[in-house]
């Protein structure tokens, strides 16, 4: 008997579109087949161009990443143009930041509006939070803060983590709103817990400072600690601040120095300054 990918392969070769994207899964990700990216994305392909809206957005992808196919921005855009006119919803969002960023397409904040709001008609949340920034700031929409607070609430409540941050933001300056420093609080908790890193950092000082919270350093560490585990240097800083200084946790020059190299290794030239002076005392061991 022959094997399934022989037989995959005589299908898709017949115009079988389901095994076209069989055979683009298995040597994408190497699932019953040797692992291709190259291999992958020519099944993917093939069935992109039969009008598979996923195979569409994968093929986008793989321009822009150059993943299996030759990095080509501009192409990139055109599949992830065609695979949303058929409703896929990231392949319109991706749209949308290619005319925000100017990446593929002459950079136009109208046309990106428009592609956001065609993927917020769809049904994408983060779409949502995208077009509540270009409200905010007048950018290919008339400035209107008023929705963009709206378009952000609306997000936040859908569980997007970047407009739960940015609605915490508001609370917390009064921007737009009445100043609710506890409710901010309450959102950048939300964003915090799918590993929104800026959510992480806003409460680390809070909580440090005692600022809409009582002051509370294990929890401001807390919150660090977790913005650290993304590799961000703003967390790494604090961690080895606290663990320099003894604020909140007992003195520690060596964990204050392993932050510091972490930071040092992530391009932040101060925490190596500091290193090489601590070094250079013969302050770590």
């Amino acid at each position: 008997m022959p094997r399934e990918i022989d037989r995959k392969k005589l299908l898709a070769l017949r115009g079988d579109l389901d095994s076209q994207i069989w055979l683009g899964e298995a040597y994408y990700f190497g699932i019953d087949a040797p692992e291709s990216e190259a291999k992958g994305m020519s099944w993917w392909l093939r069935a992109a161009k039969q009008g598979d809206p996923d195979a569409m957005y994968f093929v986008g992808n793989a321009y822009f990443l150059g993943r299996g196919l030759p990095t080509n921005p501009a192409k990139a855009v055109r599949w992830w143009r065609k695979a949303g006119e058929k409703g896929e919803i990231k392949a319109q969002e991706r749209v949308g930041l290619a005319y925000y960023i100017g990446c593929g397409v002459h950079k136009n904040l109208t046309k990106a509006a428009e592609a956001f709001q065609k993927a917020a008609d769809a049904g994408s949340v983060k779409a949502l939070f995208f077009l509540s920034h270009l409200y905010f700031h007048g950018q290919g929409v008339p400035k209107d803060e008023a929705k963009s607070l709206e378009l952000c609430h609306l997000a936040a409540e859908m569980g997007d983590d970047e407009a739960q941050s940015a609605l915490g933001d508001a609370y917390f300056n009064g921007q737009g709103v009445i100043e609710d420093k506890a409710l901010a609080v309450t959102w950048w908790i939300k964003a915090a817990n799918q590993e929104n890193q800026v959510a992480q950092l806003r409460l680390g000082l809070t909580y440090s400072v005692g600022d809409g919270v009582p002051k509370n350093l294990a929890k401001g560490l807390k919150w660090y600690r977790r913005a650290a585990e993304h590799q961000n240097v703003t967390a790494l800083k604090f961690l080895a601040k606290a663990y320099f200084t003894g604020q909140g946790v007992r003195k520690n020059l060596d964990k204050a120095a392993l932050y510091l190299k972490k930071a040092a290794e992530l391009g932040h030239a101060e925490s190596q300054e500091v290193l090489d002076i601590l070094y250079a005392k013969n302050k770590l061991n």
